[in-house]
């Protein structure tokens, strides 16, 4: 009798837990939805304001500068999921370091300093007759189509020497002038 007892106990307690929480769920389903505040709006702001968050359409441009160089990095892609929906504060706490530029519903500009040097500096060398371009480190970054011994001989000397670019800008120019 006492087993039995036991039992009865067990199942009644089970049942009224399983009432509460069936009595809970659907007031929570019924009563919940209509109360939740709309937090953003399609286009890209929070609704019934000018505050702009970042959208599935947002381009962010990461912006990197290098402090020991003044050489500054940039990197432009779509907005990824984990920015999408947040505000100026929003995207401060989630990528901490980054200086928010920018926020548009169109456009997110982010500004890092970092310090130290760029990976951006290169030298101008020769590899099997022809101009070639080099990491800092002396690994082949890329051999050009132009031959060295057409060059002036002053240009070809220097070439041969290696010459020292910083920044690919710097680089780009270098090699038009080589090339013209």
């Amino acid at each position: 009798m006492k087993t039995f007892l036991k039992m009865l106990g067990t199942i009644l307690a089970g049942a009224v837990i399983t009432f509460f929480s069936i009595a809970l769920g659907y007031n929570l389903y019924n009563h919940t939805s209509s109360e939740l505040p709309q937090v953003y709006a399609n286009e890209g702001i929070y609704e019934g304001s000018n505050i702009a968050v970042v959208g599935e359409n947002t381009v962010v441009r990461y912006i990197y500068h290098y402090s020991e160089d003044n050489q500054e990095l940039i990197y432009e892609e779509k907005a990824p999921s984990y920015l999408q929906g947040l505000d100026t504060e929003g995207v401060k706490e989630a990528l901490e370091g980054y200086e928010v530029c920018e926020l548009t519903s169109d456009n997110l500009v982010l500004r890092k300093i970092i310090q130290g040097r760029s990976n951006t500096h290169y030298s101008i060398g020769e590899k099997d007759g022809y101009v070639a371009v080099f990491f800092e480190n002396g690994i082949l970054k890329e051999k050009t189509a132009t031959p060295i011994d057409g060059l002036d001989p002053q240009i070809k000397a220097q070439i041969i020497k290696g010459i020292k670019i910083n920044g690919s800008e710097e680089l780009i120019r270098c090699l038009e002038d080589i090339e013209s």
